[in-house]
């Protein structure tokens, strides 16, 4: 599923479009946001938002307000109201739960305040989660997700939490060291040849759990790489490889597809 950063989204009217993917976006297959349903909703139609990925989802709307529970939690907070959708990622999904950071400049102010953020606003008083910690942990598997707000519960991992500095204050951004591709850790080719590894060289990347797919350079990044990694992943495509993606003196491996 594509991740709307930073805002609770829900569906209104969805309108179908094709785009360039094969399978249409069905909005029958969606559960829409109902505004006869509630005596709280305020829509603001001149904050209008229109989002285009890499990989070719395009969402359009306006910002509205209303009531947002979750769990005990709950505030008045605005949100995304989708009007225009044309990926099929959204086939079955009633709106998207976003906990990304707040924009800046134009985009932020398009955009409505993250909903963790808006819970969290010492000025929110119709919140009463104004003392939550500003984090967030999530869990999903293909059929069933958890949320934990405040941070997360020791009791539902394995080992010590593994912590990696974050490169800004608007996205979700770390340095990424290495990329490497094959059928084992051993006999993987690096996607990342940096020019000067001298000083520790990485690239900046934001760490997007909505995006359905992994984004590699497709050029040389003004000569900071000696290659270009899509070139190079697209040379070496073979069915059962995986990747090890190095992050803050890690490495972490992940299918080629989920």
């Amino acid at each position: 599923m594509r991740c709307f950063v930073g805002t609770f989204a829900a569906a209104l009217g969805f309108v179908a479009a094709v785009g360039a993917f094969h399978t249409p976006y069905r909005p029958e297959q969606s559960r829409h946001y109902d505004v006869t349903k509630t005596d709280s909703f305020h829509p603001i139609t001149e904050k209008i938002f229109d989002l285009h990925y890499a990989d070719g989802s395009h969402l359009h709307g306006f910002n509205g307000v209303d009531q947002i529970w979750l769990g005990d939690y709950k505030c008045t907070a605005p949100f995304g109201v989708i009007t225009d959708c044309n990926s099929p990622d959204f086939n079955g999904v009633d709106g998207i739960l976003g906990f990304g950071l707040p924009k800046a400049g134009e985009e932020g102010r398009e955009l409505p305040t993250p909903l963790l953020f808006a819970m969290t606003d010492q000025e929110n008083k119709m919140s009463n989660a104004k003392d939550l910690t500003r984090k967030f942990s999530f869990f999903s598997t293909d059929t069933d997700a958890e949320v934990q707000l405040g941070g997360y519960d020791p009791a539902t991992t394995v080992g010590e939490m593994w912590y990696t500095p974050c490169l800004s204050e608007n996205d979700f951004i770390v340095g990424v060291t290495s990329l490497k591709f094959g059928h084992s850790y051993d006999d993987s080719k690096e996607l990342l040849n940096f020019q000067d590894t001298s000083d520790e060289p990485f690239l900046p990347s934001i760490m997007d759990s909505g995006t359905s797919c992994l984004v590699m350079p497709g050029d040389t990044l003004g000569g900071k790489l000696s290659n270009v990694p899509f070139n190079d992943f697209t040379n070496l495509w073979e069915e059962g490889k995986s990747f090890w993606l190095g992050v803050g003196g890690r490495e972490w491996q992940g299918g080629l597809s989920s």
